[in-house]
């Protein structure tokens, strides 16, 4: 990977740079048909620019446009993304992103422990990349207390699946079968924690998370 940044003055800046990712699977499945070694290789090259707008660290926006060509897939996939941080006053942080995200699945590794049941393995043909869109915001509280900190902080997170490699052990109770996402697919996360420190060495945090995914299994939206 190559980056550069360059300053455009006191509050701007603008960061460019290319990568090149390369991965490569070999597996061989030994089922009642067996089948023939399958090699997956994917290259993955790309480029961003990114700009940054810096506000006397009180505002932050950072705005970015990524470009990558996936040789397994043969095409090119845009990942846009925009965080924001707002600190009006020094005990109180607040921030939102957004962002698209792609992914290359690879079942078999990633599943390999549906092979230690006796379960029929269903792959589909020409399984797609997994594209999502990311957003959320968080906020945080700094109060002092007796010399120390107590930081109280939020988040709330969601993800919006275009497509997904779904994994189907409902349909069949005798097959474990992927196929790509035909419906909707979504996945929320909420988060309240908070933390201080009584004394020297000993640190107290308290959290609850609450999170809510679901899927369409051939057209029926269940819990994932």
């Amino acid at each position: 990977s190559l980056m550069n940044e360059t300053d455009l003055g006191k509050m701007h800046q603008l960061s460019t740079g290319m990568s090149m990712n390369w991965d490569k699977y070999t597996q061989t499945l030994a089922l009642n048909n067996p089948l023939a070694p399958q090699h997956e290789n994917e290259t993955t090259t790309g480029g961003y620019v990114q700009y940054t707008f810096n506000l006397n660290d009180k505002f932050i926006a950072l705005a970015g446009l990524r470009a990558d060509y996936s040789s397994l897939h043969d095409k090119v996939f845009v990942t846009p993304r925009l965080h924001l941080k707002y600190m009006p006053v020094e005990w109180l942080n607040m921030r939102a992103s957004a962002g698209k995200g792609y992914r290359t699945v690879f079942v078999m590794p990633e599943n390999s422990f549906y092979l230690a049941s006796s379960r029929k393995i269903v792959i589909e043909d020409n399984l797609k990349q997994e594209s999502a869109w990311n957003y959320g915001t968080s906020v945080s509280f700094h109060i002092p207390i007796k010399g120390e900190e107590l930081t109280i902080s939020g988040e709330w997170y969601r993800t919006d699946f275009d497509n997904q490699v779904v994994t189907d052990v409902d349909s069949d109770p005798h097959a474990v079968m992927f196929y790509n996402l035909k419906g909707k697919s979504y996945a929320n996360s909420f988060q309240v924690e908070a933390s201080y420190p009584f004394f020297k060495g000993f640190n107290l945090l308290a959290a609850y998370r609450w999170m809510n995914a679901k899927t369409d299994y051939n057209g029926k939206l269940m819990k994932k």
